[in-house]
């Protein structure tokens, strides 16, 4: 890992691998917005209308939050560790993969007219 924190005994280092898996989930949940809520996608017309559409993916990143919190047995069965793969420690790519499969399967209450 190359740094340019003072790294003076063995404590300082264990403190600058932790900064730097902080900024490393940071990163992961931009690229979260970028790829799978595709804020980088949308052609806007109107810089104003840029604020409505980081909040639509702020809501739908706070929703998956919420999902992440409060269904801790989801949570936890997406993120299990899978022969020979690793355990997963950003869930919000399962989480919604598993949102998107619960829409696309669901039958229909009612035919349509």
């Amino acid at each position: 890992l190359l740094t340019s924190l003072t790294v003076e005994d063995r404590n300082s280092a264990k403190s600058v691998l932790r900064y730097y898996r902080q900024r490393w989930t940071c990163e992961e949940a931009a690229r979260f917005l970028k790829t799978e809520l595709g804020i980088e996608h949308f052609a806007l017309r109107l810089y104003q209308s840029f604020p409505r559409l980081f909040l639509l993916a702020c809501l739908a990143m706070s929703f998956l939050t919420w999902m992440a919190l409060h269904f801790d047995p989801l949570a936890k069965s997406l993120c299990a560790r899978r022969p020979g793969r690793h355990q997963i420690k950003f869930l919000y790519y399962r989480l919604l993969n598993w949102l998107q499969e619960q829409f696309h399967h669901a039958p229909l209450a009612s035919k349509p007219p």
